[in-house]
């Protein structure tokens, strides 16, 4: 799924930590002004004639020459981390990135529609709100499929340590902790060390609390 297009067709919003909620409000109560909205979007046919539904002519929203340039711009800049991922064998970027232009594309003109639904233009604050959103997309799900995809079991466990460390203060863990979260086999979780200290990954290192010292691990360039 990261390699075959429907990874990089999705924009998923990793919103952190889960919030306290709140009081719901009434849909009864909303007011005049989003209901004539509502139901002018749910009247809305470009296209008119009795085959609409089978070949629809849908409205095409103008842009303007800044935003027009601000596409271009941000397509040179997606193509060229397109590039970097080519050049490294990395398919899972390369897919992420073909497709970062057009889901910006695609929000700016959510954004437009939104603001003005009955004459609505794609302008130069709607290309910039969606390319910095695009960007961040991707960038994120990129990072998060580093973090939590591997190709093998071994490789999952190795990321389950690194991510332990990544949430650690100061990017160090002791020993005991990390060997009771990850809750594999002493030699096991020796093999896992051992690959990551080769690797550049983590080093050993000394941990003094105020009872004892003990053994742990540090994220290399912490």
């Amino acid at each position: 799924m990261l390699t075959n297009g429907f990874f990089a067709r999705l924009n998923i919003i990793d919103v952190g930590k889960r919030g306290k909620g709140q009081t719901p409000g009434s849909a009864r109560d909303l007011s005049d002004e989003i209901l004539d909205i509502a139901k002018w979007w749910a009247d809305f046919h470009p296209g008119g004639g009795n085959f609409m539904e089978l070949h629809p002519k849908p409205l095409r929203v103008p842009l303007t020459s800044e935003a027009e340039s601000a596409i271009t711009d941000l397509r040179l800049q997606t193509e060229s981390e397109y590039d970097k991922a080519d050049d490294a064998g990395d398919e899972v970027g390369r897919a992420a990135w073909s497709r970062t232009c057009e889901h910006a594309k695609k929000l700016a003109l959510i954004y437009a529609v939104s603001e003005n639904h009955l004459e609505p233009k794609i302008t130069l604050d709607a290309v910039q709100w969606a390319s910095e959103l695009s960007l961040h997309q991707t960038r994120r799900q990129l990072y998060l499929a580093s973090v939590y995809v591997a190709e093998n079991p071994f490789l999952k466990e190795c990321l389950k340590f690194m991510s332990k460390i990544a949430e650690s203060k100061n990017r160090t863990v002791s020993r005991r902790d990390v060997m009771r979260t990850m809750k594999l086999k002493a030699a096991e979780f020796d093999q896992v060390v051992m690959t990551l200290v080769q690797q550049g990954e983590i080093e050993p290192t000394t941990i003094q609390t105020s009872a004892r010292t003990t053994q742990g691990y540090t994220a290399v360039g912490a």
